[in-house]
């Protein structure tokens, strides 16, 4: 949840993605094994928590039901990772890890840094509701469990040391209290997830066959199966359904590298009904990915929903007459589609594309990416970047950069300090424009 809410990560743009967040989780373990050179940690999940922002944020729950199958079936692959998962800190299981672990340390973040009256992800009684559990948590586990609590709100971590800030309570909580109040978060979490028992072995074969044994196809068909059976705005659905599959055909057939995508582009608007259905989606296909068992590959799990891809992807399809796949993708998408039993056509995602634009469910901007600004205009909004006086190094860009015309970016002085730094942006994104504008040449 924290690394979620970091400044660099923004999970409502375009419905999120899960491979960012993931991908930051993974560098702090990372960073964690490289200090002892072994797992000493236990990863632990708890579905009480969960449950207080499951039904408010669909990502968030993507999120972390993509994160605990990451972990567990490749980060884990060597069993030195302990990761766990309980229905709360009060489990007779969770006690029994407790006993035999006898843990001496507890680090955590209690939501306390958490802006309640303009959070963008939950609202201020989620995030109360969220903060009291996590205080009742730190409390039974000082007095109860008796450890030392760590919390990681303001987290500082290097190859060598661990900086955060350590939590006593004055006394200890109501055991009563604590009891009731899981007794209360848990109280719906033995209902059914609604996922229907039924025989997915024609699912499992395809996605072996023609999906690269990738079991994102296998979760995908699932989802849509179930999906379609359950809502009632199937022309909508029946629309939504085709983009899915191209989505997950495009993460199974392009590598990260070839879904570079420009940092602007023409915003593309939802409608309120077919926005609430990518919601609702991502709500199934977390219920999927926490019920589902397979054979198939789980390898690129993380990287299993990108908003801002899938939008882009419709952005291309509305500017192009016609869409070219390759054959391997156009087969993904053709057998999926006969199995679902959706009707498919050459141009059947431009038709899915103008059908939506035309019910008012998807609009583009007019402004084109392309749009020049004034000269004068463009040489306020370049980029500054501090010159580095290193001799070495201004030799070796001389032969790059070019010796007639303006640079893209506009190189000025360092201050007294000498510290690289940079103007109107962050250092990484100016060291990546000046790289890729060098591996340009």
């Amino acid at each position: 949840m924290s690394i979620a809410h970091h400044s660099n990560i923004n999970l409502n743009s375009y419905f999120g993605n899960t491979l960012h967040v993931i991908f930051i989780i993974e560098r702090i373990l990372l960073t964690l094994f490289h200090q002892s050179h072994q797992c000493n940690y236990t990863l632990v999940f708890f579905d009480c928590h969960h449950h207080l922002y499951q039904q408010e944020n669909s990502i968030l729950s993507l999120l972390r039901a993509c994160l605990i199958l990451h972990l567990s079936k490749n980060a884990n692959q060597d069993g030195r990772m302990k990761i766990q998962q309980f229905s709360s800190w009060l489990d007779d299981e969770y006690l029994k890890l407790i006993h035999d672990e006898k843990p001496m340390f507890l680090f955590y973040h209690d939501m306390s840094s958490f802006d309640k009256e303009n959070d963008l992800l939950l609202s201020k009684d989620t995030l109360e509701k969220l903060l009291c559990i996590y205080r009742l948590f730190g409390n039974y586990h000082q007095y109860v469990i008796q450890c030392h609590l760590y919390l990681m709100n303001k987290l500082t971590l290097t190859e060598t040391t661990v900086k955060c800030f350590q939590i006593q309570f004055n006394r200890m909580c109501s055991k009563k209290l604590i009891d009731h109040i899981i007794q209360t978060v848990s109280s719906d979490l033995q209902h059914s997830n609604g996922i229907q028992e039924r025989n997915w072995s024609e699912y499992e074969k395809l996605s072996q066959d023609i999906g690269e044994n990738d079991v994102r196809l296998f979760l995908y068909l699932k989802t849509i199966v179930q999906f379609t059976a359950e809502k009632n705005q199937q022309y909508l659905v029946s629309l939504l359904n085709p983009l899915l599959i191209l989505h997950v055909a495009l993460l199974i057939r392009l590598s990260l590298a070839d879904r570079h995508l420009p940092l602007n582009f023409p915003s593309v608007t939802y409608s309120p009904i077919f926005s609430q259905l990518i919601i609702q989606f991502q709500q199934q296909l977390a219920l999927h990915l926490t019920s589902s068992s397979s054979s198939l590959s789980w390898s690129k799990i993380a990287d299993l929903f990108d908003g801002r891809f899938f939008t882009f992807t419709l952005y291309q399809i509305q500017q192009s007459s016609t869409i070219r796949l390759d054959s391997k993708t156009n087969e993904i998408i053709k057998q999926s589609l006969h199995l679902l039993n959706i009707p498919s056509s050459e141009n059947i995602f431009q038709d899915v594309v103008n059908q939506l634009i035309q019910s008012n469910d998807l609009s583009f901007s007019s402004s084109s990416p392309k749009t020049q600004l004034p000269a004068m205009e463009q040489q306020r909004n370049r980029k500054q970047v501090i010159r580095i006086s290193n001799p070495f190094i201004d030799a070796y860009l001389n032969p790059i950069l070019p010796s007639k015309g303006p640079l893209p970016f506009k190189l000025v002085e360092p201050d007294d300090s000498q510290i690289i730094r940079c103007k109107g942006t962050s250092s990484f994104q100016s060291f990546n424009y000046l790289l890729i504008y060098i591996l340009s040449r």
